[in-house]
Parts: structure tokens; C-alpha cells; sequence
């Protein structure tokens, strides 16, 4: 994977230690927006200043965020810990299915000022002995790497750090047992502008837009191999006996293989984390009727009695929906104008 978001704004924060000043910092004072901004770089034809402002490099995502919020810069100041993405809803359901046991465990984890969330769900393989433990042992396991999480580390190194932990946690759990617990795991970290996920097994992350389904993880099943190949249609995976024939899961003699995936929330705002038990009866025009809901916990409750009465032995069902805030998805958009300022003065320099 390519260097993190974080990384590049530390890298391109660099870039300001020259001794060359904008000759237009003066005249805008660093009080238009950004879109203002880059258009009076555009029309002096100052590609230099272009590629080294930080309103362009990102160094200034914050203050970005205030102008387009209308929030005060000193205000924001002397609050330092005031929330910056308390808009953020998030709708967590669980349910036994038709089992005699739910092995499916999740979490919410967020940070005190709302710009760092977790959001987790672990599903326990039922064809081993310790199913549910396997599942409780990843939850904690990842409430413990998230209180001690360091500040300055990407988000795919505390991913990678929170995969290694809960496969150590959960065979340590199991030889204490006497079981061999297997667990599934489906984890969506947000940290500042980046929102990264990871997984290993059939649980899923979802995004999605007012339009319907932009993407999803890829599950590590013999079912989905067979999507890939176009042995069977996408439609035939849910129901398919080739669905629970999984070939990554946490906990076992041999690593996970996982998936790390970047998401960019201007794409769709709306995600789902979530075990098979739900995405195989919720599909996403379904997930999105959920959201649009005025009671969207009680949506997903009602929707899901009904779904049971037509079915038998339903899994276990768990899942995390999540609307990220208008904040994180103004960064998104800066962050996306400044890829194309930096195309502009590129293109300035080379037909100067």
C-alpha cells in the first residue's frame, strides 16, 4: 500500500520551512476559502507558491473545515477537545438468529473528541469449538489496542498491530480452553481523514451513497473465489454451501491473510460493518431504506422479525451502521481539490 494520508501531510508539510513566501499571502490574509484561494493563485500563474500552500498541501485541513463550518477559529482554540465529528451516527444490532448461541460479537470504540472511531465485529466459526470465545477474545483484544494506541502511527500500522494481536490472544485463549477457536474479523478505523479498514473471514464492510452499493470487502470464501472465476453469479453467493468454506479467519497454526482497504467518504457517507447473517438478507437498497429511516435501530429490528418468520436455522446476525460526518467529507473533498491544484501547476510549469 501506497504511504498513508498522515504520512504524506507530515512529508508535505515540509514543503513550508522554504524561505520562499507567497507574494499573494499578504493581499488574501488566509481568510478566503479554498476554492478562493486557489483560484487567485490560478490567476497570477504563481505555480510555485501553488505547490507549496498549505491550503494545496493539506497542512491546513482543519482550518479548511472551520471556514466551510462557519466555526470560529479562536473559539475553536480555546476548546480544544469540542467534538469535531459529533455528527457521526452509529446503529448497532445484534440478534441469536434461529441459533442456539450468538457467536457474533461487536464493539463501538470512539475517541472523546469524535475524530477517532472503531468499529468492529467478529464472528465466530461454528464448525469449531469455541466459536463465541474466539469472537469475545477479538472484541477485547481490540478495546485493549485501542486504549493504548499511539498517536503518531498510521492507521494501517495500528490495523496490522490489532490483527497480530487478536490472533495471538485468540490461540492463547484456546490452548487455556482446550478448544480451537476460529473467528472471523471486520474492523473500520477512523482516524482524522483517513477511514481504513481490515478483515479476514465472510464479515464485510460496506460503503454506500444515495445511489446504492460503491463497494464492499471481498470475502475470503471458496464462494467468492468462485464469483471471481464467474463459476456462479453474485447473486447465488449468500445462499451458496461454498459460502462458509472459508480460507482466512483469526486465530490458528498458520497467519491470517488479510485485507486492507482505504475509503474515501465523498464517495458515500454511509457504511455497514457486518456479519454474514446480515448482508446474505439485507441487501444494499435495503441497508439504504434502513438509514433513511426517522428510527433506523428500530427499521433494521422490524425488518429482520419479518425476514425470520419466513426462514429456518438463520445465523447469527450483527451490525454496525455508521453515517460519517459533513466534516469528514468537506476533507475529503479539500483533499481531492488539492490533487487537482497540484495537476494545474504541474501543467503551468511544464507550458511556462
Amino acid at each position: 500500500m501506497q504511504p498513508s494520508r498522515l504520512q504524506k501531510s507530515a512529508s508535505q508539510a515540509s514543503l513550508l520551512q522554504s524561505n520562499r513566501a507567497c507574494p499573494l499571502e499578504s493581499c488574501t490574509g488566509r481568510l478566503f476559502a479554498a476554492c478562493r484561494h486557489l483560484y487567485v493563485h490560478l490567476l497570477s500563474g504563481c505555480a510555485v507558491c501553488l505547490l507549496k500552500d498549505p491550503w494545496i498541501t493539506g497542512t491546513h485541513q482543519r482550518r479548511q473545515v472551520q471556514v466551510a463550518a462557519g466555526v470560529q477559529f479562536q473559539k475553536r482554540n480555546r476548546n480544544p477537545k469540542a467534538p469535531a465529528d459529533s455528527a457521526m451516527r452509529t446503529y448497532a444490532f445484534t440478534h441469536i438468529g434461529q441459533r442456539t448461541e450468538n457467536q457474533d460479537r461487536m464493539k463501538v470504540l470512539r475517541s472523546p473528541g469524535g475524530d477517532e472511531f472503531l468499529l468492529t465485529v467478529a464472528d465466530g466459526l461454528g464448525g469449531h469449538a469455541g466459536g463465541a470465545l474466539a469472537a469475545q477474545t477479538v472484541i477485547e483484544t481490540a478495546e485493549r489496542c485501542w486504549s493504548s494506541r499511539s498517536k503518531n502511527a498510521d492507521a494501517e500500522s495500528f490495523l496490522r498491530r490489532l490483527v497480530n494481536a487478536c490472533h495471538a490472544a485468540v490461540n492463547r485463549a484456546g490452548e487455556a480452553a482446550e478448544m480451537e477457536p476460529r473467528s472471523t474479523l471486520a474492523a473500520l478505523l477512523g482516524r482524522g481523514p483517513e477511514i481504513v479498514s481490515v478483515h479476514a473471514g465472510d464479515s464485510r464492510v460496506m460503503q454506500l451513497s444515495n445511489k446504492g452499493l460503491v463497494k464492499r470487502t471481498l470475502d475470503h470464501s471458496i464462494a467468492q473465489l468462485n464469483v471471481l472465476r464467474g463459476v456462479i453469479a453474485e447473486e447465488q453467493l449468500a445462499t451458496h454451501p461454498d459460502q462458509k468454506k472459508l480460507f482466512s479467519h483469526i486465530g490458528g497454526a498458520e497467519a491470517p491473510e488479510v485485507e486492507y482497504e482505504q475509503w474515501d467518504p465523498a464517495e458515500g457517507a454511509r457504511f455497514a460493518v457486518c456479519s454474514d447473517g446480515f448482508w446474505e438478507i439485507f441487501p444494499p437498497d435495503e441497508i439504504l431504506a434502513v438509514f433513511a429511516a426517522s428510527d433506523p435501530l428500530g427499521a433494521i429490528e422490524e425488518r429482520f422479525a419479518r425476514k425470520l418468520e419466513r426462514m429456518k436455522n438463520h445465523d447469527n446476525t450483527t451490525a454496525i451502521l455508521a453515517e460519517v460526518s459533513a466534516s469528514r467529507r468537506l476533507r475529503s473533498w479539500f483533499r481531492l481539490g488539492a490533487l487537482c491544484g497540484r495537476a494545474l501547476a504541474f501543467a503551468a510549469l511544464l507550458t511556462a
